[in-house]
């Protein structure tokens, strides 16, 4: 497994911040860790925390009037309200959509918000922090990114919707993380976007106004459609990453409790017998029409598939030349014997290699032995084909 850390750090401000309007103003930074994995066939980028901090506010006190009445209002409403409360701000409905009350905030306001922001935006999206600030929902801005409210600022470039982009491929735990941004070297974080197929189409896709001859209704469907189809593949991309961390985790504990493995070999690579592709080839054939996008959503219904990406019973110790072979499958293993198996037209094994890898430790079989044939029977419908 080889994840390389990432740092980040986004310049955000609202889109009226320097011209003359009635409506909330903002500015500040988004500092973001993630991880970039580089030893998968896929490359992917997963972030793992985000920390949103605001330099300058002008908030708007009045907020939306029928969420007073809602049972169901949204999230952003209870904590707009539990903040003005606890602070003494007047937060009142909005009698109309032109009405509005701001105020601008202190330093210390703006200390006590960034630290209520960052707490909300635990269980709620980056797409959302314009409603913190104003008091209603955001615009859709998918079919037209200039709609966004909020815009990433890099030299001079401005960019709509990368905060849809931060919550596709952000992983949320209940882990509690307090990562320290200070005298941080920062990445490149469109550098590392275009240099990852899948998350540059993406990303590319929505900051493109769709212009074609389909009617605005036919162009919203499919754009939502493009955007969906991305989504779900980049966040299962994203949960995939985070199980392969599970299995290198699981795979140095058991090294700790000097568990049985495989073959008596201490040159090994963390090889997965049933590999990586051949689970996520599986998953993707149980979607169908699932609309489930989000990566705690993809975790809940392909549970025993993503088990099996980080289950200690699906790797094998071998060393990097047998890694290669095997997952190229010019050799194998027999599911009922453990014994190697060559493909003598692609033969390469050192003798050596062959006496030591010549058959799985019988015990550790016993619970390897489904992936095995799993990976065998993959392997003879591909030769079918």
């Amino acid at each position: 497994m080889n994840l390389k850390p990432r740092y980040y750090k986004l310049e955000f401000q609202t889109k009226n911040l320097h011209i003359k309007s009635h409506s909330a103003k903002a500015s500040g930074y988004i500092y973001i860790y993630g991880q970039i994995d580089n030893n998968s066939k896929e490359v992917s980028l997963t972030i793992n925390d985000v920390k949103v901090e605001f330099n300058y506010l002008l908030f708007d006190t009045y907020h939306t009037a029928s969420h007073f009445q809602n049972k169901n209002a949204p999230k952003y409403f209870e904590m707009r309200q539990n903040f003005c409360n606890e602070n003494n701000i007047e937060f009142k409905a909005r009698s109309s959509n032109k009405n509005n009350n701001l105020i601008e905030f202190t330093n210390e306001l703006l200390s006590k918000f960034n630290l209520e922001t960052n707490n909300y935006l635990k269980k709620s999206t980056l797409k959302s922090l314009i409603s913190l600030i104003k008091g209603n929902n955001p615009c859709g801005s998918i079919t037209k990114p200039q709609n966004s409210e909020i815009i990433i600022v890099n030299k001079d470039d401005i960019y709509f919707n990368i905060p849809i982009l931060i919550d596709c491929i952000w992983y949320k735990t209940s882990e509690t993380r307090k990562i320290d941004y200070s005298n941080k070297e920062f990445n490149n974080f469109f550098q590392d976007i275009m240099a990852i197929t899948e998350l540059k189409n993406f990303f590319l896709s929505l900051e493109s106004k769709i212009d074609d001859s389909l009617t605005k209704e036919e162009q919203r469907k499919s754009a939502k459609r493009n955007l969906l189809r991305s989504k779900q593949l980049i966040s299962l991309q994203t949960v995939i990453t985070k199980y392969r961390s599970f299995f290198s985790t699981n795979i140095e504990k058991q090294l700790k409790r000097k568990s049985l493995m495989a073959f008596d070999n201490d040159n090994f690579e963390k090889c997965h017998i049933y590999d990586v592709q051949l689970i996520k080839k599986d998953i993707l054939n149980k979607w169908n029409n699932k609309q489930i996008s989000e990566p705690m959503e993809i975790e809940t219904h392909f549970k025993e598939d993503l088990f099996k990406i980080q289950d200690f019973y699906n790797f094998i110790n071998l060393s990097p030349n047998l890694h290669a072979l095997f997952d190229s499958r010019k050799i194998c293993f027999s599911p009922e014997t453990g014994e190697l198996i060559e493909n003598n037209q692609y033969s390469s094994l050192l003798n050596e290699e062959k006496i030591k890898f010549n058959k799985i430790n019988e015990d550790f079989l016993h619970k390897c032995r489904k992936y095995l044939y799993d990976k065998n029977l993959a392997y003879k419908k591909d030769l079918d084909k």
